[in-house]
């Protein structure tokens, strides 16, 4: 066991917020084991505790959960001095520990652990400061699996898991201002990120949102996904239908004479009413995004590479958002916005493939996105 550089200063940041008593923490080894000394304002010895090599990270976790509930808050203690006193403890363990704000009666315990690491400081909210604002938005495609990876990025201790995840402020509630999109980022802390999820950001079909989008947040990355165009049309179709009629998700709410056909889709694209068509000529829109790639700042990959190797996709925006790498046990999240609805038809399939032909082959050959 080591004793890194300034622990006591971590220590006793750690105890002070327990007792107000303590100012000073004194760390030194004794015949093998480590000698932690806590002193008040005057000097006087206010506790001691004694560590040895013994337990290894994992099982001083556990036992830290264990006395946090048993509400032993001088256990709780003892084995967050063990863990500052060890070197390599990787960065989510205590991004996870802070972040999951435990208590011990009047205890912050988080709050003290953060202090101790100097990892975690939390800044008086200000809708002026620039700070407060996304580290990463994901921008779309509507129906091409947005709510599942954000609900991937969540899973990450550093990544602070924000509500409601679409904002769709750049689109829709642009007037409100920056001032009142800053207050949805008020929880943001030092040395974790936040972000959202709104579809709309890339769906519309005008440069303007990617203009102030690069206006406003200088920093931002993006993250696109793009689901087959053919399969995300009549996804979509089916969750506009669900949201008229009202219906929850997983309700069977498709009567026989809504059921998606040609002659729909036909109908619907000579009367402009084909949004959820439009939507897919992907290749159209992904030049109002170009500075946004240029600079590095924008990922894109397909819901189908997501759903074939979701932790290999997550942890490669992990990467790309500068977060440590970690594995993701995707059995624990459950799928999110899946709609239930009848298969289309071969000759629904067969019309939507002509449709998007043309601007496949174009996406393929100019950005080698192929579905």
């Amino acid at each position: 066991m080591k004793i890194r550089p300034e622990i006591g200063e971590s220590l006793s940041a750690l105890a002070s917020i327990k007792d107000e008593g303590i100012v000073r923490c004194e760390v030194r080894k004794n015949d093998g084991n480590i000698l932690v000394s806590y002193f008040d304002g005057e000097d006087n010895l206010v506790k001691a505790s004694s560590h040895d090599a013994g337990p290894g990270v994992a099982d001083i976790i556990r036992e830290f959960h264990a006395s946090w509930k048993q509400r032993d808050d001088g256990t709780a203690l003892r084995c967050l001095e063990q863990l500052i006193l060890r070197d390599g403890v990787p960065q989510y363990v205590w991004h996870n520990l802070i972040n999951r704000q435990y208590h011990l009666g009047n205890w912050n315990v988080s709050a003290g652990l953060a202090a101790a690491m100097g990892t975690y400081e939390r800044r008086r909210f200000d809708p002026s400061d620039p700070f407060f604002a996304p580290d990463f938005i994901i921008i779309g495609t509507m129906k091409g699996g947005t709510s599942s990876l954000y609900k991937y990025l969540c899973y990450h201790p550093s990544v602070i898991d924000r509500h409601p995840k679409e904002l769709h402020f750049f689109t829709i509630n642009y007037e409100r201002g920056v001032k009142f999109y800053r207050r949805y980022f008020a929880q943001k802390r030092k040395y974790s990120i936040v972000g959202e999820a709104s579809p709309s950001y890339f769906d519309w079909e005008t440069p303007v949102i990617a203009e102030r989008i690069h206006e406003h947040l200088k920093n931002v990355k993006l993250i696109l996904l793009l689901a087959n165009p053919v399969k995300r049309a009549v996804s979509q179709y089916y969750h506009e239908l669900r949201i008229r009629v009202g219906a929850e998700l997983g309700d069977d709410f498709v009567k026989e004479e809504d059921v998606l056909t040609v002659e729909r889709l036909k109908a619907d694209m000579e009367s402009g009413n084909d949004n959820y068509i439009k939507a897919g000529h992907y290749v159209e829109r992904l030049p109002y995004w170009q500075k946004f790639m240029d600079e590095g700042r924008l990922v894109i990959f397909t819901q189908k590479a997501l759903a074939e190797d979701t932790n290999g996709v997550v942890r490669e925006v992990y990467k790309f958002l500068g977060l440590e790498d970690i594995p993701v046990d995707i059995r624990r999240i459950r799928k999110a916005n899946v709609n239930k609805y009848p298969k289309p038809s071969e000759e629904v399939l067969e019309f939507l493939e002509e449709v998007y032909r043309e601007s496949n082959e174009k996406l393929a050959s100019e950005y080698g996105i192929t579905f």
